[in-house]
């Protein structure tokens, strides 16, 4: 630093933090998500059998002659808008299940509320409903918890498009906001650290007097 002025200095030491910031940006936006995704469903293939996929329009899972679309799980993974598709041996629609809330109770047994059932039967098909049911899956909360990748390691354009799918859908969007943000801001935040660093750097530390020898 010697013969530098603080403006100099300050200028090289944001440009290096530019480049880390740069490589952050990069690391979170395509490395990240993409190992989430994968070590994912890795441990999705360890836990269990069944095949997911999430979309838009939320999770969807596969199990047996299943098919259950999950809108939404909350921080205590209890699922939002739920849907469940049942067919039977001959691959035909057997019954159709929407539940506004689910909430686990443990031996894979989910306590759902405000239950429609519409069940077929040829050409009819009856509609029953229940303010309360009770629903056998092989889903749990660690198999949940494995499915859902965790804003924090989600890329900016994914959070952004999941805001506005949770807002369409007049759904709590803090959390994915506050990720959001920090993602944004993180590589400004490295530059200004950097150069915050720099009147720690210069400061003189003699702890003798010039021109001292040492014996």
């Amino acid at each position: 630093s010697s013969g530098l002025s603080m403006r100099q200095l300050a200028g090289h030491v944001a440009g290096a933090g530019l480049v880390v910031a740069a490589a952050t940006l990069l690391v979170g936006e395509f490395v990240t998500p993409f190992t989430e995704d994968a070590a994912k469903s890795m441990r999705l293939k360890a836990t269990s059998s069944i095949v997911a996929r999430e979309f838009r329009s939320g999770f969807w899972v596969k199990e047996d002659r299943r098919f259950v679309n999950i809108q939404d799980v909350t921080a205590d993974t209890a699922l939002l808008n739920l849907r469940i598709y049942e067919f039977d041996a001959a691959y035909r629609l057997a019954s159709i299940s929407r539940a506004g809330r689910g909430t686990y109770e443990g031996g894979n047994r989910w306590a759902l509320t405000d239950v429609e059932v519409t069940k077929f039967d040829g050409d009819k098909a009856v509609l029953e409903r229940h303010p309360v049911s009770s629903w056998t899956s092989v889903l749990t909360p660690d198999i949940l918890s494995v499915l859902k990748i965790v804003p924090e390691r989600m890329s900016v354009l994914n959070l952004r498009a999941y805001i506005e799918h949770l807002r369409e859908n007049r759904q709590k969007t803090v959390r994915y906001e506050i990720a959001l943000w920090q993602k944004a801001l993180y590589p400004v935040a490295a530059i200004v650290m950097m150069v915050l660093a720099i009147p720690f750097a210069i400061q003189s530390q003699r702890t003798s007097a010039t021109g001292a020898n040492s014996n």
